[in-house]
């Protein structure tokens, strides 16, 4: 059986003199993947190329063994989910349809199920946004509404979560609440960046490094340590036990 979701070969991307090249990826299925590097390195560029939203890309992107390019919207929408890194809604739809709405790859007719509702009552409980649920979406904080769109795309139920930057503006107890809830769900290939290298550590498996639009370092978290971080980031760290921090 065939567990490959992502075979990626001699792939490039260029726009306005930022280069991005991957010259071999392989990427299984139920994978936990942080993607982690500098702003500017490539990670939300990777991110856009393997959902299928860019495709002016030389190479192969095979999904499951097909061409990206070659995926239509409707099969992408029930395949694979994609948080971009800034997500915003015009409409005045409250906390609760907008985490509906999630469920349209799953719609059969005009209506939503019974199913499609429970399943939308489920991760408001869930992200703890049930004082938020008949509130207006436009009227919520940055990291409310992060965890609104969230919840909307996990109400999608693909088999593939790209994410990026997730948990950006959200409190930290709400960012480990999720990650932990990522992290267990044991049959979804889940792949995000993340700057926070010690959050990466404690909920991922494996982490893929880009630097200058390249992929710099491809490690299983055993394989990390100060040099690698340093060749990443251009500064010195330090570690106690599985913990890394900034200084020597």
């Amino acid at each position: 059986m065939d567990n490959k979701i992502y075979s990626i070969e001699n792939l490039q991307f260029k726009q306005d003199g930022f280069n991005l090249s991957v010259d071999t990826l392989t990427i299984e299925k139920n994978e936990k993947i942080a993607v982690l590097g500098e702003n500017g390195s490539g990670k939300t560029t990777f991110l856009n190329i393997i959902s299928g939203f860019n495709k002016n890309y030389k190479g192969k992107v095979l999904f499951q063994n097909t061409e990206m390019r070659n995926l239509s919207f409707d099969n992408r929408s029930k395949l694979l989910s994609y948080l971009p890194q800034f997500s915003e809604i015009h409409f005045g739809y409250t906390v609760f349809e907008t985490i509906l709405f999630g469920r349209f790859p799953h719609l059969q007719g005009n209506n939503f199920s019974e199913e499609d509702i429970k399943k939308t009552e489920k991760l408001i409980l869930k992200f703890n946004l049930e004082k938020y649920k008949n509130k207006s979406y436009s009227h919520l904080s940055g990291g409310e509404k992060r965890r609104v769109m969230i919840a909307r795309i996990l109400n999608q139920e693909s088999p593939v979560l790209l994410l990026d930057e997730p948990t950006s503006m959200i409190d930290i107890k709400y960012s480990i609440s999720i990650y932990d809830f990522l992290s267990n769900l044991t049959s979804s290939t889940i792949i995000a960046t993340i700057h926070d290298i010690n959050l990466a550590l404690k909920f991922f498996n494996r982490f893929i490094f880009m630097k200058n639009g390249k992929i710099l370092y491809n490690l299983i978290k055993e394989e990390i340590n100060k040099e690698v971080l340093y060749n990443v980031y251009e500064v010195e760290f330090n570690n106690f036990g599985n913990f890394f921090f900034i200084g020597k």
